[in-house]
């Protein structure tokens, strides 16, 4: 995987996507409390076969 200078965690998540997308992945379980990761993961995967799992909250507002 190429070293990048991403600051955003957001955007190094789907650095991290992309490259196990080109290993061949199909399914993706992200875990997050913030829905600007739950954006670019929609726009990743309309853009690719990807089935994409999200966690979203914390605690006794925890949903998949």
């Amino acid at each position: 995987m190429e070293k990048g200078n991403h600051e955003e965690a957001d955007t190094r998540i789907l650095v991290h996507i992309k490259d196990a997308i080109s290993k061949g992945t199909k399914n993706v379980l992200v875990r997050t409390v913030d829905t600007g990761v739950i954006v670019f993961l929609v726009g990743q995967s309309l853009q690719s076969s990807l089935l994409v799992w999200v966690a979203f909250g914390m605690g006794k507002s925890y949903r998949h």
